[in-house]
């Protein structure tokens, strides 16, 4: 999700905005602003929050909301497809006792 972060970084760069600046208006936290654009969206917080937040955090950038809200189901899909892939690592057995 580096692309989607570095997106959102790029178009307040470009505005010529501080995350202060954002989060003054947005009310949203900086820690919560620079995860997002360092593509970090597996905080702890639940999805919908995640999703509300990018929503705004977008909104306010003037980006199309539509099309960074496909970007982000297409990368949480895509890493939930890993995760369940692979899966937990395996769990050793140990050898069963010799005779």
């Amino acid at each position: 999700m580096k692309n989607l972060g570095a997106k959102l970084k790029a178009a307040r760069e470009s505005m010529q905005l501080t995350l202060r600046d954002v989060a003054d208006v947005t009310r949203l936290r900086i820690s919560v602003l620079e995860d997002m654009e360092n593509g970090v969206f597996d905080s702890k917080l639940k999805d919908i929050y995640k999703r509300g937040f990018l929503r705004l955090y977008a909104a306010f950038l003037k980006l199309d909301v539509d099309a960074v809200m496909r970007e982000y189901n297409t990368a949480m899909a895509m890493k939930q497809s890993e995760e369940s892939r692979f899966g937990a690592a395996p769990a050793f057995v140990e050898d069963a006792p010799k005779d």
